[in-house]
């Protein structure tokens, strides 16, 4: 992702990405303009939202922009357009604004209308799986915001609303934007409190985070934009890509006290995007970007021994089929686990590239994914040893990477190289 990637000088990509996506699809001169040119109309509650994040990501005041209150105004003029006042309600909040009960009760409404008690993926349209997620990160800012706890159950049932609307292929609603709005929504809420998902040897959790990536991923141009080569949605999808990532975590954003004003027409320290050698799909950044080789990692002794098996698939058609029986240290990661089963046999050793948000494995056994033939390595965490003659379903895949995965006495872990 070449041209939609900026890095801070200390080599961290978090803050500074969400600033510069943000930014760079939303921050543009006409806007000015349009506040300076007062015969024409007024900007809709929707824009000047997305304008009031925008300014917040890269530490300017929205209540002091060439002499407007943003925040003001997005306080007193409602939009009759849920999705509209769902995003304004966000921007508000990101903005340490004081958001009224009487608009809480609208986002709570809106939910519900759009499907949150008892929806299914063919009951709402893209537009409802948009407003959703924006109600979702509205409500779950004011809950962490206003340390407002009477709201906690009210966000719960949006969530899990929202996660049953996930799509067979890992996607939501119809858009690429879509699925990249929910996996930001679902990212800021669900991952945050695992007793949410209610996981159990019966039951698949209730939406697939993994397989949500992936399907976002697949959406990507050559160029490495998403929607077609849409800004806005690229920004979006590199938002959802993100270590918690994404709108919601605009106002945990650390900027100089007090915020400098804006300058005139132009967002100073706004960095270009960095140039890399190589170009293609976030996949191919991935596989790029560093490759480690293995050693091995001291896990926490205190916690007792897991006895698991770790099982190797290549191809469609699993041609080559390697398993090995290990102990580890309970609730270590399954990266030590790999780090560890590569020490053992040769044929596990494999490649990985760091990122802020943990370790992506892209080569193991020789056999290094394929972007350009959709072929990956996909992470499968069972109560079984697999069978080849009965391949694990879809919801089986891992929602957690290799960092965040947890090894316990009796796990089965899977890594099959397919193709999508």
């Amino acid at each position: 992702m070449d041209e939609w990637r900026v890095k801070d000088q200390s080599g961290d990509e978090g803050n500074q990405m969400k600033r510069t996506h943000i930014t760079r699809s939303l921050l543009n001169s006409s806007t000015t303009d349009s506040f300076r040119r007062h015969h024409e109309a007024p900007i809709s509650p929707g824009r000047l939202a997305h304008y009031t994040l925008a300014l917040n990501a890269i530490c300017r005041d929205p209540r002091r922009f060439h002499g407007h209150d943003l925040v003001g105004s997005l306080l007193h003029h409602e939009s009759p357009s849920d999705q509209e006042f769902a995003i304004a309600s966000l921007a508000a909040c990101s903005s340490g604004a004081h958001v009224r009960k009487r608009q809480i009760r609208r986002l709570l409404d809106v939910a519900d209308k759009t499907g949150a008690g008892q929806g299914g993926a063919g009951q709402i349209g893209a537009g409802d799986v948009d407003t959703l997620s924006t109600v979702l990160l509205a409500l779950d800012c004011i809950v962490r915001e206003h340390r407002n706890r009477n709201l906690e159950h009210y966000v719960k049932r949006p969530a899990r609303g929202l996660a049953r609307l996930q799509n067979p292929d890992g996607s939501f609603g119809s858009r690429t934007r879509s699925t990249a709005l929910a996996l930001q929504a679902l990212a800021a809420t669900w991952e945050e409190d695992p007793s949410w998902n209610h996981l159990s040897q019966e039951s698949a959790p209730a939406w697939n985070r993994t397989a949500a990536l992936l399907s976002l991923l697949s959406h990507q141009g050559s160029d490495g934009s998403f929607g077609g080569g849409d800004v806005v949605s690229t920004a979006e999808a590199a938002l959802a890509l993100a270590a918690k990532g994404g709108l919601g975590t605009i106002r945990n954003i650390t900027c100089p006290s007090p915020p400098r004003p804006p300058s005139p027409l132009a967002a100073p320290g706004l960095g270009l995007p960095t140039d890399h050698a190589s170009h293609g799909s976030a996949h191919e950044k991935l596989k790029d970007h560093s490759t480690e080789t293995p050693t091995m990692a001291t896990g926490n002794e205190t916690l007792g021994d897991a006895l698991v098996t770790y099982t190797l698939w290549v191809g469609s058609n699993i041609s080559e089929n390697l398993s090995l029986t290990l102990k580890a240290p309970a609730n270590s990661s399954f990266y030590n686990l790999m780090l560890e089963a590569a020490q053992q046999d040769e044929r596990f050793q494999f490649g990985s590239s760091s990122w802020p948000n943990g370790h992506y494995i892209h080569t193991i056994h020789g056999y290094r994914e394929q972007p350009a033939a959709h072929r990956y390595w996909l992470l499968y965490r069972l109560h079984a040893v697999p069978d080849p003659s009965e391949p694990p379903p879809h919801h089986q895949l891992s929602p957690k990477g290799v960092d965040d995965l947890l090894v316990n006495n009796g796990d089965h872990f899977l890594f099959w190289y397919r193709k999508l």
